[in-house]
């Protein structure tokens, strides 16, 4: 494990429950807990945003405008 992967920092946050059964629902069928689904979401969100794809970049770009 890496210095960058180690797990020290937390986070608390509140989300409506329908939300939070929809997590429920998708972390069940991928034999996950909610917590590590919302880790690899987080995680797929930054490094998405610290390398975003040329798709990524151009939707981006279009949020930005309006």
């Amino acid at each position: 494990m890496s210095q960058e992967d180690r797990f020290e920092a937390r986070i608390a946050f509140r989300l409506p429950q329908a939300m939070h059964d929809r997590l429920n629902d998708w972390a069940q069928e991928e034999d996950r807990s909610i917590a590590n689904l919302v880790y690899i979401l987080v995680k797929q969100a930054v490094e998405r945003r610290l390398h975003p794809s040329p798709v990524d970049v151009q939707a981006r770009g279009d949020y930005e405008r309006n």
